[in-house]
């Protein structure tokens, strides 16, 4: 029980990052057509991940083990978007693309 919630507790920092970095990104001077591609890109991204975590845990399913698995695959998944995303807000400061 502890491990779940310690997983569980992971993702919910983790995704707390995430929509912290995701606001960052449209906080930007971006014009609507970007917005409109940011938002669905991170919607697509979030059915993706969530999707990939249920898949993960199949083999688990019924068990203890089951949201172990399910929430230290969405908190792993997370941890990449948010390296993703902080390295788009990185390349378009480089290139002057969003002002810093």
């Amino acid at each position: 029980m502890t491990l779940n919630q310690e997983a569980m507790h992971a993702f919910e920092q983790a995704d707390g990052r995430l929509n912290k970095v995701y606001g960052k990104l449209l906080s930007f001077p971006l014009d609507a057509a970007d917005q409109k591609k940011l938002r669905r890109a991170q919607r697509a991204w979030i059915a993706f991940r969530d999707a990939e975590a249920e898949y993960e845990s199949k083999g688990a399913e019924g068990g203890s083990m089951s949201t172990l698995v399910y929430y230290s695959t969405a908190a792993r998944l997370t941890e990449q978007r948010i390296k993703d995303l902080e390295a788009i807000v990185e390349e378009e400061v480089r290139t002057g693309v969003i002002p810093q």
